[in-house]
């Protein structure tokens, strides 16, 4: 359901790459309320006494399974406070040396990663629970049943997915439960899977670059950024095992006999060219410069997907 801000002033961008400490105790209340709905009890079960069936949910098989899953996240499962540091305005004295660390609201990208895979753990681990029977009187609870899990896993994606988006966090869950990152909107609407050109080994290397831009991990990027420069200079021998002649006729081929608009295409070509001998795209000897920032991975990405998206366009055809 849409909320006030939301019908009058649209949904929030999704540009937020890291977890809130707010967002993050929001995901336990609803990790609580599936806990409580006994979704989560098939894999994780409390049996009954009489050994009538299942009760309910066991925490402590949950979070040992569940550590041993994802070492990087904090268990038990449970809600955060965010840091406050003191304020001593009123005090008439200078501030004492506080060395406790730095104020924050916000989780490390680590922890970002590590909260999404908690949410593909418990969405792997959700079924639809059913109450077998009467209540059993002497122990005072039901036993459950579990046939079927996709009411449970929809709403579970449901959930997570409004968290996100009231938040204007940059990820989604999809049908198989995998969390995906979001892309700008702007380029969201050029990047695509399932080429079609007559070279299966670009159109698989440009699937695969689009795929791993969409994760949440540096390295993902990095591969996927490797991939798009793989497939960039793999259409450049499209027509010819000589480059410098393929390159010219698919140059060409795009720009229809302009010639300005085929110097523009040239000149980006070249710097491509160039950016990926200077970095850590292709090569990787210690004179070449690393890419550490996931900032600068998506902007060489979008760069090189504009130009790589082009060619693909007449190599289509």
């Amino acid at each position: 359901m849409a909320l006030f801000s939301d019908r009058e002033f649209g949904k929030k961008p999704a540009t937020n790459e890291q977890i809130e400490i707010s967002v993050w105790n929001g995901i336990v209340s609803i990790y609580e309320s599936y806990v409580a709905n006994h979704s989560l009890d098939k894999d994780f079960p409390e049996q009954c006494q009489d050994g009538r069936g299942i009760i309910g949910f066991d925490p402590y098989k949950f979070n040992h399974l569940l550590k041993a899953t994802i070492p990087e996240i904090e268990t038990p499962i449970s809600i955060k406070r965010a840091e406050v540091k003191p304020d001593y305005s009123d005090w008439g004295e200078p501030a004492p040396d506080v060395t406790q660390p730095k104020p924050s609201n916000e989780t490390d990208l680590t922890e970002t990663i590590a909260i999404l895979d908690f949410l593909e753990f418990c969405y792997q681990h959700l079924y639809d629970a059913k109450s077998v029977g009467d209540l059993h009187d002497y122990f005072q609870h039901y036993h459950y049943s579990f046939s079927t899990r996709e009411i449970a896993q929809a709403k579970f994606r449901t959930d997570v997915n409004y968290l996100f988006q009231r938040n204007g966090i940059a990820y989604e869950m999809n049908t198989n439960g995998e969390v995906q990152r979001l892309l700008p909107e702007e380029m969201q609407n050029i990047i695509k899977k399932n080429y079609k050109t007559n070279d299966a080994d670009l159109n698989d290397l440009l699937n695969q670059a689009a795929e791993q831009i969409h994760m949440p991990a540096l390295s993902d990027r990095k591969h996927g950024l490797e991939r798009l420069w793989d497939a960039f200079e793999r259409a450049k021998t499209y027509y010819s095992a000589n480059k410098k002649i393929s390159a010219q006729q698919l140059v060409n081929e795009i720009s229809a006999g302009n010639q300005p608009f085929a110097d523009l295409l040239t000149l980006e070509a070249g710097q491509l060219t160039t950016i990926g001998n200077q970095f850590q795209i292709r090569h990787f000897e210690t004179d070449k410069i690393p890419l550490t920032n996931i900032q600068h991975i998506d902007y060489l990405f979008f760069r090189g997907y504009a130009l790589i998206n082009l060619m693909m366009k007449t190599l289509e055809k």
